[in-house]
């Protein structure tokens, strides 16, 4: 049996599809909105208090550290790896993603913007970056190639 965490609203169409793909996996929504909580049936919270046991083998979170502040931006991050056993999927707008990649009349510009270094320090000290926004816990057992992770220039050979 598996078990998925995402922790953001626009995770109900992945959900979906991870239950028709899937359909031993058990599922835990976590949302800030009670109305959406109490629509879906999901807990409400958010990835800087979730307090559930035991831990998931993925965790989805989408869209939702942009809205945190540096400090709760780190709690965040903390919580993620005490609930995360398998993978963590990210997806967080930085400060080169909002002048480079993002279009502005469609995106929420009411957010805190922040260098792609700043998350990198922080998620180094509990996750491997596995590259296509995937994060895996430091004490995971699964390899990675040398040009799967983000950080395939810094292992060297000899």
């Amino acid at each position: 049996s598996h078990s998925a965490l995402p922790p953001a609203t626009a995770e109900i169409p992945r959900c979906a599809l991870l239950a028709k793909h899937h359909a031993r996996a058990s599922y835990q929504g976590v949302e800030f909105s009670l109305y959406l909580c109490e629509k879906f049936g999901w807990a409400q919270g958010s990835v800087v208090e979730y307090t559930g046991k035991g831990q998931f083998d993925l965790v989805i979170c989408q869209s939702v550290f942009q809205y945190l502040d540096d400090k709760q931006a780190v709690a965040g991050i903390k919580n993620l790896a005490k609930h995360c056993r398998g993978a963590v999927y990210l997806e967080i707008i930085t400060k080169l993603d909002w002048h480079k990649h993002c279009n502005r009349d469609m995106t929420d510009g009411n957010i805190f913007l922040r260098e792609g270094d700043w998350y990198k320090s922080h998620l180094d000290k509990y996750f491997r970056n596995a590259g296509g926004g995937l994060f895996l816990p430091k004490k995971s057992p699964t390899v990675l190639y040398e040009l799967e992770g983000s950080n395939s220039s810094s292992y060297s050979w000899r």
